[in-house]
């Protein structure tokens, strides 16, 4: 467990808050003052689940050529899930 804390404390020490984190980090305050906890938390867990797995590599057992990054899918998967969400909760407060 300490391996993976540390792992986090890492990368949010080593962001770059010029880049497109600081876009981020507003998506997330935005998110905070309208009190949408249940997309704050879906992205944070996106991207620490990210984080955390951006080691592993899904590889070919045959020709050991990488096929996809195990980050790839967790942001993917995160991300629909995510943005299917936000068009529920635009939606159900629309009508």
């Amino acid at each position: 467990m300490d391996m993976f804390i540390d792992t986090i404390m890492y990368n949010l020490e080593s962001i770059n808050w010029d880049g497109p984190a600081i876009f981020v980090v507003l998506i997330l305050a935005i998110l905070i003052i309208m009190r949408k906890w249940s997309m704050l938390l879906l992205i944070v867990l996106t991207i620490v689940l990210g984080w955390g797995a951006q080691d592993l590599i899904i590889t070919n057992l045959d020709s050991d050529q990488e096929l996809i990054s195990v980050p790839l899918v967790i942001y993917s998967v995160g991300g629909g899930t995510i943005l299917l969400l936000a068009l529920y909760s635009f939606f159900k407060s629309s009508l």
